[in-house]
């Protein structure tokens, strides 16, 4: 069916920085790195903020986890 009314987003793909090391040992180096961010519960800004990490410089690809309540029946896409 695709996505429809009353899907939730339950993940998404992101980006965060993690530790990737030190330069010359004294300075950290910091990197982006892909991760898994679980928008259950946060406000809409917070998961916004998460899927605009996924930029045309960092990814090809976003993933989305959608989930539908059993008990409903799809009502047509919402595009």
């Amino acid at each position: 069916y695709g996505l429809c009314v009353g899907d939730v987003l339950r993940a998404c793909s992101t980006f965060r920085s993690k530790m990737a090391g030190t330069w010359f040992g004294l300075f950290p180096v910091v990197a982006p790195a892909k991760c898994l961010f679980l928008a259950d519960g946060l406000p809409a800004d917070q998961v916004i903020h998460a899927l605009c990490q996924n930029t045309p410089e960092r990814t090809r690809d976003v993933v989305l986890i959608f989930e539908r309540p059993a008990n409903e029946r799809p009502s047509g896409p919402w595009f």
